[in-house]
């Protein structure tokens, strides 16, 4: 494991992809080395030779992206497929990789590369189909701790950890800025309501730990007409605004291609001049046999509001059948992030 590690990272390394995909090299794998420039068969295909030069066991596979379409099961031909990615068999376990991606960790494959199934090239005579649908589970945690003042500012700090799927695609999103500072900017100006005071990030670049940002903030709550009401929102970020599922009729399954579990934590301090007069009902919703499950829960304390809210899709592919009970829970998510917290000055 060690050994193929070092190589996947290598070739990560020394060949960048030039946004062309490919199941054949396009310069082959020595011109590829020599201008550190390639398609994806020239990186993937790279892998698999070195894994072979390692003495490792490892086999091209050839896919079909997303956008392409799926294979024909019965009859395959080479022009169903547009990709290709390493396959390497430690101790009876065969990992996929495509080392094409700068921030893919070890035996995780983008999305564009999850459909159905593609062919493993066992030899010029022999293949067979290789499933690549994923069992990786993409998670995102947000917590927020902090005190609410009488200015109606909560003074905390918000912690943001992905993992899986979600790492990758936030650890792309802050490579595109030119550096830390104007990524954290951009933020604060995409939530006019929070003030940045202090950030943080942590294993940006170590990709076999989760992504973890901390925030010092400053957020102002929204005022009721009444002067000594406040209105808190149970998602400060990240809320669920529109239902993804529109369509009246559906016949084909919804592909998520991971698993997914987004939850918010919030423990807020409430001065002892506040109370909650009015706040959302706890709600358990889930779907037959717990495919997707969604779950809301506040309490008041000793002084502390503490708010839990967790949604949870446990398996990547939805069938046509389920498609209106996913509609429909969306539809009461929406309708529950929509009831704010009231919270009153009792002086």
């Amino acid at each position: 494991m060690e050994k193929a590690k070092k190589i996947y990272d290598y070739i990560k390394k020394q060949i960048k992809w030039n946004n062309y995909l490919g199941k054949y090299a396009d310069n082959g794998i020595e011109k590829a080395l020599e201008k550190r420039t390639g398609n994806i068969g020239d990186i993937n295909l790279a892998l698999v030779t070195a894994l072979q030069a390692a003495d490792l066991e490892a086999y091209p596979i050839i896919l079909s992206t997303r956008r392409n379409g799926t294979p024909n099961s019965l009859f395959p031909v080479l022009s169903d497929f547009d990709y290709v990615i390493a396959c390497v068999d430690i101790d009876g376990t065969k990992y996929k990789l495509d080392a094409s991606n700068s921030y893919l960790p070890f035996g995780q494959l983008p999305l564009l590369c999850l459909n159905e199934r593609g062919r493993i090239i066992y030899s010029k005579k022999s293949s067979d189909w290789f499933p690549l649908i994923s069992e990786e589970l993409s998670e995102v945690y947000y917590t927020l701790e902090g005190k609410l003042n009488d200015q109606s500012q909560i003074i905390g700090k918000l912690t943001i950890i992905s993992q899986g799927n979600k790492a990758l695609l936030k650890r792309q999103h802050i490579a595109k800025f030119n550096s830390l500072d104007e990524y954290w900017e951009k933020l604060d100006e995409e939530m006019p309501n929070i003030t940045f005071t202090k950030s943080k990030i942590e294993h940006l670049e170590d990709l076999e730990h989760a992504l973890s940002e901390e925030f010092d903030i400053v957020l102002e709550v929204a005022k009721q007409a009444e002067q000594n009401t406040v209105l808190l929102t149970p998602n400060i970020i990240d809320r669920i605004a529109y239902n993804p599922f529109k369509i009246e009729e559906r016949t084909y399954p919804v592909d998520m291609g991971f698993k997914t579990k987004t939850q918010y934590n919030i423990l807020l301090d409430l001065p002892k001049n506040f109370e909650v007069v009015e706040k959302p009902q706890n709600s358990s919703l889930a779907l037959p046999e717990s495919a997707a499950k969604y779950r809301y829960m506040s309490k008041i304390e000793n002084g502390k509001l503490e708010v839990l809210q967790s949604l949870a899709f446990n398996k990547p592919i939805f069938t046509v059948d389920e498609y209106f009970s996913l509609k429909e829970l969306y539809s009461r998510i929406i309708q529950q992030q929509k009831i704010d917290f009231k919270i009153s000055n009792t002086k």
